[in-house]
Order: C-alpha cells, then sequence, then structure tokens
C-alpha cells in the first residue's frame, strides 16, 4: 500500500488532517477514529496516523474534497479542548504504532530441568526483566562495533576500496580508544599550516562569509524572522524530494538506554559538519559537499564516540581547521553559533537537515553506505527526541569558552610566528636588496646569452661568403654559361 502525502495543522479543539489522494473516487475512501489512531484507506492508499493524545471516537465533523488540488481535509474533534498535539510534523513518528500506556511488555519464564536453583546467583535478573548484551556497559577498550548505536561489525569485509574513501582507519581492526587515538594522529599529520596561516591573513573572503546573514536551511523564504516555523500554516512544509525520502526511511523503534547522551552528541557532530559546509558555500551545496562532511564529521570518518560536548565541539573546530577548503577558526566561532539556532529551531529544521545530508550521500559514491551506518537512523530517531533535551544540549554549547590553546594545534605560537614575519618586512622593506640583486645578476646573465645567440647567424653567413669567393673561376663561368 501507499502512503499518501499529507500535512496537519490544529486549532483548540479540532485536528485537522489533509490528505492528497490524486485520481481515485473518493466516496469510496474508509475512515476511522479511536482514540489515539487515524486511519484513512482508499486503495491504494493507506494511511494509519498515532497521536500521544486522544481523539473523540466518532466520524469526522467534516470531510471536503477539492478536486483542483486532489486534497480530502478531514477534521477530527480532540477529546480534550485546548490539548496541543505535539510533533505533528515528524512524519515517521506519527506512522509508527504507538504502544498502549497499560501494555506490558511479553516476557518468557524457563524452566530448569535436573538443573541447579541459580535464582540467588550473581548474573541472575527479577522475573520477568529482559537480558541484553547492551546492557552492560562496555569500556571503550571493549567496543569494537560502529554506526548507529554501535549496530555494526565487519560492515567492510568486502567494501575494501569502499573503506579507504570512506574511512581514516579500519573499525574493525580497531576498538573505540584506538579510533580516538588513530583520529587525533591523523589530525595532527594532515593540519597544514601554510594553508591555515594563508587563511588567517591573506583571505578576506572568510570574515565575509562568516559575517553574513544567512537563512536557517529548509526554512522557507516566506517564513518571516521571528516566527517559527514548526507552527506555521504553509502549504507544505516538506518539499517532494523530502516526502519522497521520509516515505522510503523503514519504520523502526528504538529501545536506547545507556546510548542516549552519546547518540545526541554525534547527532551535534554531524550537525557542525553540515553547517560548516553550509555557510561556507554560501547556502549552496557543490559535487564536493559529498567528501567535505565526511571529513569534518569524526564520528563519519573514525567511526568515534565522545564522552562530553566539550568534546565534540573541540573535534569539530579543530577538523575545520584540517580538512574543508577554508580553514579559519572565526569561521568556526561563527559555526558554533549556528548550531546553538539550528538545536532550538526545532526538530522539523532537524529533520530537514538530515534528509539533505541523506539526499548528498546518496550522490556522492561510495559515501551512500554511511546512509546506511548512521544517517537513515538519525533521520528517524532525531524525531523521538524530546525537544527540552536540544535546548539543553544548545545551553551547554552557549556556556562553553574555548581558546584556540585549547584546540591542540600550537595555533598562538604559529599565528605569533607569521605576525613576526609581517612586521619585519614592513618595518625592513630594504631587506629583500640581496634578493633584488641577484634577480639582476640574472637578468643580465640572460642578456648576454641572448645577444651571442643574435651574433651567431651573422658568423655564418660571413663564413658562406668566405667560401663562395673560393670557387675557381672555371666553374664560376659554366654556370654563367647555362644561365645564358
Amino acid at each position: 500500500m501507499i502512503v499518501p502525502r499529507f500535512r496537519i495543522v490544529q486549532t483548540d479543539e479540532h485536528l485537522i488532517i489533509i490528505v492528497k489522494v490524486p485520481y481515485v473516487k473518493i466516496s469510496n475512501a474508509e475512515v476511522y477514529v479511536e482514540k489515539f489512531k487515524f486511519t484513512f484507506f482508499l486503495k491504494p492508499y493507506l494511511l494509519n496516523l498515532n497521536f500521544k493524545h486522544e481523539l473523540r471516537e466518532e466520524d469526522p465533523s467534516s470531510a471536503v474534497y477539492d478536486h483542483n488540488t486532489y486534497e480530502t481535509t478531514f477534521k477530527l474533534r480532540k477529546k480534550n479542548i485546548g490539548e496541543f498535539f505535539e510533533d505533528t510534523d515528524m512524519i515517521n513518528s506519527l506512522l509508527n504504532k504507538k504502544k498502549d500506556k497499560g501494555e506490558k511488555k511479553k516476557t518468557f519464564k524457563i524452566e530448569v530441568l535436573g538443573g541447579q536453583d541459580f535464582n540467588n546467583e550473581e548474573g541472575k535478573t527479577e522475573e520477568g526483566k529482559d537480558i541484553q548484551a547492551d546492557e552492560v556497559k562496555k569500556e571503550p577498550h571493549e567496543v569494537y562495533s560502529y554506526g548507529f548505536n554501535r549496530g555494526f561489525t565487519h560492515f567492510f569485509d568486502h567494501l575494501e576500496e569502499e573503506l579507504l574513501e570512506l574511512c581514516e582507519l579500519d573499525p574493525d581492526r580497531s576498538n573505540l580508544l584506538e579510533r580516538r587515538e588513530l583520529k587525533l594522529l591523523s589530525e595532527e599529520q594532515k593540519f597544514d599550516v601554510d594553508h591555515y596561516l594563508a587563511d588567517k591573513f591573506e583571505n578576506p573572503e572568510i570574515e565575509r562569509i562568516a559575517q553574513e546573514k544567512l537563512a536557517m536551511y529548509g526554512v522557507p523564504s516566506k517564513v518571516k524572522e521571528g516566527h517559527d516555523f514548526n507552527e506555521t500554516k504553509d502549504q507544505s512544509k516538506f518539499t517532494e524530494e523530502e516526502w519522497n525520502i521520509i516515505n522510503k526511511l523503514p519504520k523502526k523503534e528504538y529501545l536506547i538506554d545507556d546510548n542516549k547522551d552519546t547518540l545526541l552528541l554525534q547527532l551535534v557532530d554531524i550537525l557542525f559538519a553540515f553547517l560548516y559546509e553550509y555557510r561556507s558555500m554560501e547556502g549552496d551545496f557543490t559535487s564536493e559537499s559529498g567528501w567535505t562532511l565526511n571529513k569534518l564529521s569524526a564520528t563519519l570518518s573514525c567511526f568515534t564516540e565522545e564522552t562530553d560536548v566539550r568534546s565534540v565541539i573541540l573535534t569539530s573546530m579543530r577538523r575545520s581547521l584540517i580538512y574543508p577548503l577554508y580553514r579559519s577558526l572565526d569561521l568556526s566561532y561563527k559555526i558554533k553559533e549556528d548550531l546553538v539556532q539550528y538545536l532550538r529551531g526545532g526538530k522539523l529544521v532537524l529533520l530537514k537537515v538530515f534528509l539533505k545530508i541523506k539526499s548528498i550521500f546518496e550522490r556522492s559514491e561510495p559515501r551512500y553506505l554511511l546512509n546506511t551506518l548512521y544517517i537513515d537512523d538519525f533521520c528517524l530517531y532525531l524525531q523521538t527526541i524530546d525537544q527540552k533535551r536540544y535546548e539543553e544540549l544548545a545551553n551547554q554549547i552557549v556556556a562553553l569558552k574555548i581558546d584556540k590553546k585549547d584546540i591542540s594545534l600550537d595555533l598562538e605560537e604559529l599565528e605569533k610566528e607569521a605576525l613576526e614575519i609581517i612586521e619585519d618586512e614592513k618595518n625592513n622593506p630594504g631587506g629583500q636588496d640581496e634578493e633584488e640583486e641577484e634577480e639582476e645578476e640574472e637578468q643580465e646573465e640572460v642578456q648576454e646569452k641572448v645577444e651571442e645567440k643574435v651574433e651567431a647567424p651573422q658568423e655564418k653567413k660571413g663564413l658562406i661568403q668566405v667560401i663562395g669567393e673560393t670557387k675557381n673561376d672555371d666553374e664560376s663561368e659554366d654556370e654563367l654559361e647555362k644561365l645564358e
């Protein structure tokens, strides 16, 4: 069955669902409303929406079909007038089946026959409690898995060439602790001092880019500044491409306990990479954007995990001085501000960002593999996070104070030496006299060689004349007779 395009708006009393179903006989449609669930069926379309709050179990108070737009508008009554239905833009969350609050997880009892009773032994859980390997929190040197929620191992067993293109290390041969060490080593080796100093002192374009007032990605230009995009009643909050991507995402439920903070920190790392490229390219993307996003994010290129917000931001800022086209700490500080704006902007904006990342990687072979490892799951998972958690992350980032010395690339010393050289050149313009004298000597040598080459043909001409004069008279007379 096909999931039709839809959007939802609400008032204090009603929830309004607009469903687009072209080229159908609308009179054959079936609609059901049951507590938290709304169902629309009209072959070949099926829409099952699950809400966090209850609806009145009655037929829609109105249902209107527009033949020009192929849209059917259903007006449903809320059980509790004034209640606000959150996350009506989180498509995948609405499509996932919600468990009843009273529903208990099924458990199984195992009867031990002819064995010892281990009820009081260490390692035995209480009756009814699930046993999962992930419940045991592993140390970094014990973790060899990677991907979203450490969900993959041996993913690259038959993808050696792709691994070399995507990653700076082999995740199957290094544990989490070793990956962090290899990442730092790689960053130190690839830091280009000349590139950094050139951008620091000789590239005024970077300052303009950092100061540019750039619209948030995915927010329509007609949404005025200061208005909440999440609350706008714009006809379409998702483009056709975005909707198609959302519709193809798998239906999953995530039961994540110990790894929640890690996933949010990885989300911040990937978001920083996207915003750096977005601002550097002034709101556009290029054929190289996939490479840049891949390299800027330590999560996507080294499969690492950080332990706190400060470590994530430091890593992102350090890598922004090593890999992208523009390598500027001032630009990184601006991205840090952008990061706060996006985290506070709501889940809809974040979802649009990750849908764009997925789209970029789909067109950048072999980076489409990163969608499988991380991005697809983040597109789904970020919809389930309470907005308050994003607000907390934003507040933590605002409170961070990061200096050049924290980046661990000796930036202060490098800039100091560069400034001394620049100052010497300004104060001692005659210091180049020796170089100018050497250049003049070289020019004089070149001039002499040119003059010698000019005189050479004249000498050859004289030699020909001499040879001509030594001819005997008989030969000359014979030549004259022939001419006559």
